[in-house]
């Protein structure tokens, strides 16, 4: 009979024991969006970036050359601006994108890890990070990604709160919360949310309302910070309630979102409307047809369907093992957001960018729903392997960026992630950046090469296409010592659309088309032929060109 001792099993071999599932799914989802086959280049993506850098510049560089966009929060130019310094401005906001997405990413492990355990944790960080959206968030130069770190991160650490109740927990949910505030309008939900999720914390009722209150400072403090930066520039942004009007469908207004024209084209809105928000205007004829339209377009951003994601909210919401406060806990994290969706479904038009900061919750629903009903129904034999089954197979079927990892340029040309423009406008804004002082430049393509060299200012001027400024500028470009160039975009005929100028009639005014110049090892296979949609125009010297060169 052997006498040898087995030694004890360490606290640390235990923890990592049942902690590994959620440490690879972590790792998994972190891997895949800094996989190396994703092209990040340097062009800038993502909704109105033009509009985020032109605010940037009226804060930091020039309120009078720049305009500021009055339907956006400052926070978030501000920061673009600082955190660019002196170098490119695109550069530094891709870099914050791609830091937010991998905090969403994590988060939304942490919120699946505190609520269903490590499994789901580990599936929670995977399926977001597998999100489409997710990862095409992860090129933008505008404000979504990092509202939806921040919700992510506000969220995860209320829910570790009612766990394990500290007081750096209270300072990352409340400033996190504030953080999402401060960027979007949407983020006030945040401030109302995060406050009782410390009121589930399992100690006295006494620190409780000390840690609610703690985390409240943090969001003052956001909200603050907000309003000085609009007193301190002098910013008149335009009201919520009037945004909402205006989205609504009445009146576009100035600024307004691009997507906000179709509302008042469907046939069940046709005529006169209230712009109140009412309750029983959320179940009108109108409302049902915008909440479909809406829907629609939304499966693109996250393929399964609306019905599924909502019939799983309720699964989520389950107690577990006797688990109330979790349960109490994951209806604070979800029901605030399909209350948020329905009312905004159903009333403006919503562009998948908006879903982008809820896409913690969404990317734990299923992981979280699955492991929570096994939990319930525990007493049933094999019900744990069948709960991490359906949570492993949700993962896999609903999150197509596992999938497209394996392909991930056809699925990038899919999600619109890699225009053809972006290449494009690379070669133009290299060119817009070798303009001597004496050159001008008339971007009459819209491609937004200003706003993409920010910082720095070149002698680029911006014309809308088949603006009157395009074709006075091509007849007669204004005097001066250096070169005259003109960028401008030819659709094929066949596409039924207008040219923006002739090429043979900016022929015939001296104008000569320049080659452009393009990288060889481009990512973007379809280069070769999108160029030639495009014009680089080159006149000389106004004198040469007034003495009939």
């Amino acid at each position: 009979m052997s006498n040898r001792v087995v030694p004890a099993e360490g606290p640390r071999a235990r923890s990592w024991r049942r902690e590994w599932p959620f440490a690879v799914g972590l790792t998994l989802g972190l891997a895949l969006l800094l996989h190396p086959a994703w092209p990040r280049g340097v062009q800038p993506l993502g909704a109105d970036w033009e509009t985020w850098l032109a605010s940037a510049g009226h804060l930091l560089l020039d309120p009078m050359a720049y305009e500021y966009n009055g339907w956006r929060r400052p926070l978030y130019p501000l920061l673009l601006g600082l955190l660019g310094g002196g170098g490119s401005w695109v550069a530094a906001g891709q870099a914050l994108a791609l830091v937010a997405s991998l905090v969403t990413v994590a988060s939304a492990g942490l919120l699946g890890r505190v609520l269903a355990g490590p499994l789901a944790g580990g599936l929670s960080a995977l399926a977001t990070a597998g999100m489409p959206l997710v990862l095409a968030g992860s090129f933008w130069v505008n404000p979504y990604p990092s509202s939806a770190a921040a919700t992510g991160v506000a969220l995860a650490a209320g829910v570790a709160c009612t766990r394990r109740p500290a007081w750096p927990w209270a300072l990352l949910a409340g400033g996190a919360a504030g953080f999402a505030w401060a960027l979007d309008t949407r983020g006030a939900v945040l401030a109302a949310c995060v406050p009782v999720l410390f009121m589930l914390a399992p100690v006295s009722w006494r620190r409780r309302f000390a840690l609610a209150g703690l985390a409240i400072l943090c969001i003052a403090a956001f909200y603050g910070l907000d309003r000085w930066v609009q007193a301190h520039w002098d910013l008149d942004l335009v009201p919520l309630g009037r945004q909402v009007e205006l989205q609504h469908g009445l009146d576009r207004g100035p600024g307004a979102p691009r997507n906000a024209g179709w509302v008042s084209d469907l046939p069940a809105c046709q005529g006169p409307r209230s712009a109140r928000l009412t309750p029983g205007g959320l179940f009108d004829a109108c409302a049902s047809a915008r909440r479909a339209l809406n829907v629609r377009s939304l499966h693109r951003a996250y393929p399964p369907p609306a019905w599924l994601l909502v019939a799983l909210v309720p699964l989520a919401l389950l107690p577990g093992r006797r688990d109330v406060r979790g349960s109490a806990a994951a209806a604070v994290v979800f029901l605030p957001g399909v209350l948020v969706l329905f009312v905004s479904l159903s009333w403006v038009p919503f562009a998948d960018r908006y879903l982008l900061p809820w896409a913690p919750c969404i990317g734990a629903l299923g992981p979280v729903a699955c492991m929570r009903a096994g939990a319930t129904a525990g007493r049933w034999r094999g019900t744990s392997l069948v709960a991490s089954a359906l949570a492993l197979a949700w993962t896999i079927t609903a999150s197509p960026g596992l999938r497209a990892a394996r392909d991930p340029l056809s699925m990038l040309r899919t999600w619109a992630v890699v225009p053809s423009t972006g290449d494009v406008r690379e070669v133009l804004a290299r060119h817009a950046a070798s303009l001597g002082p004496q050159d001008l430049l008339l971007d009459c393509a819209s491609m937004h090469v200003q706003a993409r060299l920010m910082p720095a200012r070149p002698p680029v001027s911006q014309a809308p296409p088949h603006d009157a400024a395009c074709l006075a500028f091509a007849r007669h470009p204004p005097s001066g010592a250096g070169e005259r160039w003109l960028y401008t975009r030819h659709p094929p005929v066949e596409a039924g659309m207008p040219r923006t100028i002739d090429p043979a009639k900016v022929a015939r005014l001296g104008w000569e088309e320049v080659p452009f110049e393009t990288d060889p090892t481009s990512c973007n296979a379809g280069l070769a032929t999108e160029v030639r949609r495009w014009r680089l125009l080159r006149m000389g010297r106004a004198d040469d060109a007034a003495s009939g060169r």
